[in-house]
């Protein structure tokens, strides 16, 4: 079972790992993997998503008091993600700035 918003693979869930869509609607897959894999590729490439407020802001206040998870969930946001837009990406980057600047301040 895939999730009619994402296309990840679900299994036994009600609400999607990935998305947070609730399982009401789900595609049911049964022709040829390789071509569905890439139309469910092709669909997922569409769609950019912004990170989460909350988690932004997490990451931003562990950026300045020097903590290496603000770095890491800057690096997430920047390059590790899944389909994060332009904005996204950016505040990933700075996170990551500001990270390493407070880790190398608070290290000496």
């Amino acid at each position: 079972m895939y999730c009619a918003k994402c296309g990840e693979s679900q299994e036994n869930n009600n609400y999607c790992f990935s998305c947070g869509n609730k399982l009401d609607s789900f595609l049911e897959l049964e022709s040829n993997p390789v071509t569905t894999d890439n139309k469910i590729l092709k669909d997922k490439t569409k769609e950019l998503r912004s990170g989460s407020t909350g988690w932004i802001i997490f990451a931003f206040i562990s950026a300045i008091l020097g903590g290496p998870v603000g770095i890491a969930m800057g690096a997430h946001y920047a390059w590790w993600g899944k389909n994060y837009d332009k904005n996204t990406k950016t505040l990933g980057y700075i996170m990551m700035i500001v990270g390493s600047i407070s880790l190398m301040i608070v290290s000496n």
